[in-house]
This record gives C-alpha cells, sequence and structure tokens, in this order.
C-alpha cells in the first residue's frame, strides 16, 4: 500500500511542468509515426496501381490484339477489313482496352501514375488509335461504343509522343 507522503508527492509530480512536456513530446511522437505509416501506406497503394495498370496492359491477349492491328490492320487499313471476324475481334480487344485505360486514369488515377502510364505507352496509343480511327467511327455510327475514353487518352499521348513512323518491326514485303 503506498504511504499518503508518497501519493501526495506523485500527485505533485504528475502536475508539473516536466510530466507536460513528456505528455506532449509524445503526443508528437505518435503523430509522426502516424504521418510516415499514412506516407508509407499511400506508396504502396500507387505500386499496386501501377503494377495492375502494367498486368492489364501487358495482358498477353491484348498484347497479341496490337500486334495483329499494327502489322496486319495497318495494312489493310483504307479497306472495310473489319468484316473479317479475326480482325474486328483484335481491333475490339485494343479499342476496348484502351477505352478502360483512358477511363480509370481519368477517373481513379492522378500526377505521377497517369503520367507514367500514358507516357510509357504512348507510342502504342497512338498507333492503334491512328490505325483504328476508321473502324471506331463506324462502331460509333452503328450505336456501338463510343471510346470517348481512348479518345481522351489518345489526345494526352500525343502530348508526349507527336508522331509514330511506320509500324515496328518493319513489315516484310
Amino acid at each position: 500500500m503506498m504511504s499518503w507522503a508518497l501519493w501526495q508527492h506523485w500527485h505533485e509530480l504528475a502536475g508539473s511542468q516536466s510530466l507536460e512536456i513528456f505528455a506532449l513530446w509524445a503526443e508528437i511522437g505518435i503523430l509522426m509515426v502516424a504521418a510516415v505509416a499514412a506516407i508509407v501506406a499511400y506508396k504502396q497503394v500507387n505500386a499496386f496501381k501501377l503494377f495492375e495498370f502494367v498486368k492489364y496492359l501487358q495482358d498477353e491477349g491484348f498484347r497479341n490484339s496490337r500486334r495483329v492491328v499494327i502489322r496486319e490492320i495497318w495494312e489493310k487499313r483504307n479497306t472495310e477489313w473489319w468484316k473479317d471476324p479475326r480482325l474486328e475481334a483484335a481491333a475490339s480487344t485494343c479499342a476496348g482496352h484502351y477505352d478502360v485505360v483512358g477511363n480509370l486514369l481519368r477517373f481513379a488515377a492522378k500526377g505521377s501514375l497517369r503520367s507514367f502510364v500514358i507516357r510509357s505507352w504512348s507510342e502504342s496509343i497512338i498507333r492503334i488509335h491512328s490505325v483504328l480511327s476508321a473502324f471506331m467511327d463506324q462502331r460509333r455510327k452503328s450505336g456501338g461504343s463510343d471510346y470517348r475514353d481512348f479518345d481522351w487518352l489518345y489526345e494526352r499521348a500525343r502530348r508526349y509522343k507527336k508522331r509514330v513512323g511506320a509500324p515496328w518491326p518493319p513489315l516484310a514485303d
């Protein structure tokens, strides 16, 4: 059992200024730890978002469809190539994927994540949009997808890369 004198001494110490200063520093320390934890969590969320974007953009089906657009549809770009079901499927995949990417970047991603994705895929975005513009116009006229977010993405990509040349690698004659 605590003696009365010890209790009075403790009570005086508890009310002292040094204990208040210690409590203030403890609160500041807790706030700093919380701020650092919040920053680390924010960076982890952004890293996860970036990983998911890259995974989506590097999906094998999407990559194969881009290859068909770049290598085959580009050669037939002045025809009604979309009547070929295989070419139409590749075009739909590309336009649809880039439309989703544009939508996500437009409404869910800001700052460096948006800039990184658009800058890194700008050549592909511009090339695919250029090749598929007649197809997308035809889809819009027939009441299909409007690809508004792909158009938005294309306009942003053009800020990083003004134009692209012929498809790469060079097409065989």
